[in-house]
């Protein structure tokens, strides 16, 4: 079951929500066991969902697994803001560096980098016209969410949050999930780049492999050292289900602090030619 998060402090949110409601066949049960504001109250329940509304915005919402009944993994609806025009976006939470907006300093929710790959196609099939479909880097909370979870949004103001075929796609993508697990045997973590991450989501489209959490070069810098910062970096493997990396630029020192921690930094053209082969001990060493 996935669970899906819709927060009345975010009009996107409530907005995706009527329309996830409006397109599939729901049942409608009371959870008299917590507050209506802290997920309890009327839930949504349709085969393979479960659906909550919380009055706090999302990056607020800490252990919010708890809530739902043994969730696979947990999409929290949201809008998204920024100076980017109509976007649809996806990304993992957490903080590499000090906790500004939500989680805690240097910690990382569980990531579900196969359940982002597929949503992000299903964002790019359902985007209205003059939406654009994007990845971001790993950033805000919550960071203890207690499943695996991500953020699925609709961008990138005022105007987009109000749109109904902008909702209406959001809400069509994330129905789409259903049955779909949140990891697969080939995943990465990403360092490097800005927020928006192009390279690695070409990896995600192009290839067979899925990218879990992402450092981009803001959250690096925020970060510090990575030499002294390695319980950071193995965090982003651990959360991700990854023991392999893929480094945007030229970062000799966090290549060298993942190599010391075990894992293994690969080039996107090894990547893209594993992609489809077998992995054999040679190609894993």
């Amino acid at each position: 079951m996935i669970g899906i998060v819709v927060s009345r402090a975010d009009p996107a949110s409530v907005h995706i929500g009527d329309h996830l409601l409006e397109l599939d066949d729901w049942g409608r049960t009371t959870d008299d066991t917590r507050p209506d504001g802290e997920g309890g109250g009327t839930v949504h329940r349709t085969p393979g969902f479960e659906l909550r509304t919380f009055d706090d915005l999302h990056l607020d919402l800490e252990g919010v697994a708890d809530v739902f009944a043994d969730p696979e993994f947990v999409v929290f609806a949201s809008k998204h803001a920024g100076d980017t025009g109509p976007l649809l976006t996806a990304h993992h939470t957490g903080n590499f560096g000090p906790a500004d907006h939500g989680g805690a300093d240097g910690e990382l929710a569980h990531s579900c980098a196969n359940a982002q790959a597929r949503v992000l196609d299903a964002l790019r099939e359902h985007a209205p016209s003059g939406y654009d479909v994007g990845m971001e880097g790993t950033h805000h909370g919550p960071t203890d969410v207690g499943a695996p979870s991500m953020f699925v949004e609709l961008g990138s103001g005022e105007t987009e949050w109000d749109d109904p075929d902008g909702a209406r796609a959001v809400a069509r993508a994330v129905l789409d999930l259903r049955g779909v697990g949140p990891y697969r045997d080939r995943q990465v973590v990403g360092f490097g780049g800005g927020h928006y991450v192009p390279r690695f989501e070409r990896v995600v489209r192009e290839t067979d492999w899925a990218v879990g959490h992402i450092g981009v070069d803001w959250a690096l810098d925020a970060m510090g050292d990575p030499a002294d910062d390695r319980d950071v970096l193995r965090r982003a493997f651990e959360q991700s289900g990854a023991t392999r990396a893929l480094v945007e630029g030229e970062r000799p020192d966090l290549v060298s602090a993942i190599e010391a921690l075990g894992y293994r930094v690969v080039t996107e053209t090894w990547l893209r030619e594993t992609t489809g082969c077998l992995l054999y001990t040679s190609l894993m060493a």
